[in-house]
């Protein structure tokens, strides 16, 4: 086995990324170092392909353990989170996104469907130069199912075989160049099996990943057994990198368990990479106004994992095999945590804490969200995260202001602040988001932030139903730069 060196990666800014409305936003939060590259390409695919489930969003890890907001009820007034998890159907879609007009993308997206038979596939343009960042065909019955190309994997919570396979988050440089075999992504590349028969379900993988000169290979496999109300599997997988006649090989086992009753069920997954464990715990409560959910991880020093997906806080350590300059992301190695969540009617609430081996400091974080009724037409929303961690700490609280009235939908403010009650003034705001629906196929909004810096950016746009399902909708975004999203869509 060759030598893996660790570092850790830590994000100390404020979390823009729990506000993105727009793709706009993302790109955003990308640039300011909120999320690595495989974060972002994962979820600017999403918002192309769909499809994406929660868990899927859960398991990339963006989110701490507390937080079950936009990602747990998307509504249509958050026009990111709504599209990323809507179900795939089958379409034809041209786009056209551009930070600054100076610098456009265009993009093409193809997704039909014929009995159990589906072929999904997307092409990029960008200075000339095509890429495709995605591509799958697929044969599903409700027995058994075939992928090729592109998918993710489902074993547990993740812990073995994670449901994404991250490309490198560090020393992968920018390549546009069309490569059909091998598109840079964080998904597997190579051929899913799935079959299932009453109470058994299985899989086999194998998945092969190329970035410049360096190679990486994945089999794995994975069974259940079990019912609605109890159930147990396990998964195994086993990674090979090679890179510059260097190479680096992970074999991962893990089991897992799930107990479901009426008011209180409990799961877990316990793994092992090559010689070192982790361990996930998850608990549930449920009465009738009442939930109550705990959360505890624990992994090794040494749990590196190319393409675990287990439970953690959001920050993560970059691990590079064979001594190359390819690092993959870790978001599991030498962490233990603890979450516990608390929702009652209209109060949401939660704490976390996790630390790190070789860290005498204990990390924190906190969410509170509470929803009341003012008047038949206005409602209110009051959210407020924190987290205090050895780097500092940050806090931001967010009051809203609802109502069903023909032109104002929202209007509020968010107040970012940094150490000893510093207000952040170039990402705190006050908003307006304004609606209107001429008829059942045409929608008008602009949303309006001002900065307490002074800046005024503006976010404005339309939606447009056409005969034949096509779908037209346009949005631009005022604020360094202008930012263009058209996109013409055509049901199948």
């Amino acid at each position: 086995m060759a030598l893996l060196i660790t570092v850790f990666t830590s994000h100390g800014k404020a979390s823009l990324i729990y506000d993105m409305e727009s793709l706009a936003d993302l790109y955003q939060a990308f640039y300011n170092g909120e999320i690595d590259y495989s974060m972002f390409t994962i979820l600017v695919n999403a918002y192309d392909h769909r499809g994406l489930t929660r868990a899927d969003i859960e398991a990339l890890g963006l989110f701490e353990r507390i937080y079950f907001d936009n990602i747990s009820a998307p509504v249509a007034k958050n026009r990111f989170w709504s599209r990323v998890i809507s179900e795939p159907a089958g379409r034809i879609e041209v786009r056209r996104y551009s930070r600054n007009l100076n610098e456009i993308t265009d993009y093409f997206y193809l997704d039909l469907k014929e009995n159990a038979f589906k072929v999904r596939t997307d092409l990029k343009k960008r200075d000339n130069n095509y890429s495709i960042s995605n591509r799958s065909m697929s044969w599903n019955k409700e027995y058994a199912s075939v992928t090729l190309g592109n998918f993710i994997a489902k074993e547990g919570f993740g812990l073995a075989i994670g449901r994404f396979d991250y490309q490198p988050s560090a020393g992968l440089e920018g390549n546009d160049e069309f490569d059909l075999q091998y598109p840079v992504n964080s998904y597997y590349n190579g051929i899913r099996l799935t079959a299932n028969s009453g109470r058994f379900g299985g899989r086999a993988y194998y998945s092969r990943k190329k970035y410049g000169e360096a190679l990486k290979s994945f089999y794995g496999s994975g069974f259940n057994i079990g019912d609605s109300t109890i159930s147990g599997g396990a998964a195994f997988g086993w990674n090979r990198f090679e890179m510059d006649n260097a190479n680096d090989e992970t074999l991962a086992a893990g089991i897992n368990i799930r107990l479901y009753q009426e008011y209180i069920s409990l799961a877990g997954e316990y793994a092992i990479v090559e010689k070192s464990g982790g361990f996930f715990l998850r608990s549930e409560c449920r009465l009738t106004d009442f939930i109550l959910t705990g959360e505890f991880w624990r992994y090794a020093n040494h749990y590196n994992n190319f393409n675990s997906t287990g439970p953690a806080a959001s920050d993560y350590n970059t691990f590079f095999p064979g001594q190359n300059e390819l690092g993959f992301r870790s978001a599991q190695a030498g962490e233990t945590g603890l979450s516990l969540n608390y929702i009652l009617n209209n109060l949401k609430a939660g704490v976390q804490f996790w630390s790190h081996t070789g860290e005498p400091d204990i990390n924190s974080s906190f969410n509170i969200k509470y929803r009341a009724k003012l008047t038949d037409r206005i409602n209110t929303s009051f959210q407020t995260l924190g987290k205090i961690r050895n780097s500092g700490g940050y806090l931001w609280a967010k009051l809203i202001l609802m109502t069903d009235w023909p032109l104002l939908n929202q209007t509020g403010s968010k107040l970012y602040f940094m150490g000893k009650s510093k207000l952040i003034k170039n990402v705190s705001y006050s908003f307006v988001y304004l609606a209107r629906n001429f008829n059942e196929n045409t929608e008008l909004f602009l949303n309006i932030r001002n900065y307490y810096d002074g800046r005024i950016t503006w976010f404005v746009g339309e939606d447009l139903k056409v005969a034949a399902g096509i779908d037209i909708s346009v949005e631009i975004t005022r604020d360094k730069f202008t930012k263009l999203n058209v996109r013409i869509e055509k049901s199948l």
